[in-house]
């Protein structure tokens, strides 16, 4: 236990005092990212941090790239009747959550009959 001022906390409560700010702190970093702001890296702790929230929101991105693929596919089917039922891109993601470095990613669709 120790006293500031005239308060005294507990050990248990100084964690949680802690614990929030790594987690603020952890937050204002995606919210940088969201900006488009690059993140700064002061410790291996806080590199292998950054390293997943972008595999994360790379991750992310690639459900929303399928999910619009699809559903654009669905809405050319229904607008024109010899639209083809199978169709296959591939396209080249680059810059963003991406990064310099392009990822190439296959997208399908196939309507269902």
């Amino acid at each position: 236990m120790k006293i500031y001022g005239s308060k005294v906390e507990s050990r248990a409560d100084i964690e949680k005092a802690a614990s929030s700010r790594t987690i603020n702190k952890t937050i204002r970093d995606i919210e940088a990212l969201m900006k488009g702001n690059p993140l700064s890296s002061s410790s291996d702790l806080r590199i292998k941090l950054h390293d997943k929230i972008y595999e994360l929101l790379q991750s992310e991105a690639k459900y929303w790239y399928r999910r619009g693929f699809k559903r654009g596919h669905k809405t050319v089917a229904r607008k024109f009747k010899n639209a083809p039922k199978d169709i296959t891109a591939i396209i080249c993601l680059r810059g963003g959550y991406f990064g310099r470095n392009q990822k190439l990613m296959v997208l399908s669709s196939k309507i269902k009959e």
